[in-house]
């Protein structure tokens, strides 16, 4: 979702605003994580950012973001532990069923193609990830 904070500007000459936008990812994996183990986990950001929207038609619009967001990541693997032998995921080492939680900087640049006057669709390209999703706007 996005909240307009500044309605024609920053830049008053084009059609343009500032937004807090906000929302929620998740993503389901399964995959194989060594010969003859199965891992499986969740993934859940939870972004915070500021938009900065350039309308470019009406139902088209550019955007940069900057913000943060909390991942809370959870695996369940039937590897077993063997003295520091651990499935290892972005730097962070799962042994068994594991989870953590921390905060990660996102950027993105995105484009919003609206189907409605408060419903989209967003594509957003950046760190971490790519995203496609559905925008409402508040």
């Amino acid at each position: 979702a996005s909240i307009p904070v500044i309605q024609n500007g920053p830049v008053p000459s084009i059609n343009n605003n500032l937004a807090v936008t906000f929302g929620v990812d998740w993503a389901h994996f399964d995959y194989s994580c060594g010969p003859g183990y199965a891992c499986s986990g969740n993934d859940v950001w939870v972004p915070i950012a500021a938009q900065w929207n350039f309308f470019l038609t009406e139902a088209v619009s550019v955007f940069p973001e900057l913000g943060l967001a909390v991942q809370h990541s959870t695996i369940s693997t039937d590897v077993p532990y063997v003295a520091g032998v651990c499935t290892r995921i972005r730097g962070v080492a799962y042994c068994g069923s594991d989870s953590h939680t921390r905060l990660d900087l996102v950027m993105w640049l995105g484009a919003r193609f609206m189907l409605s006057r408060s419903v989209g669709l967003t594509l957003r390209l950046g760190t971490p990830s790519l995203l496609a999703g559905v925008n409402f706007l508040l």
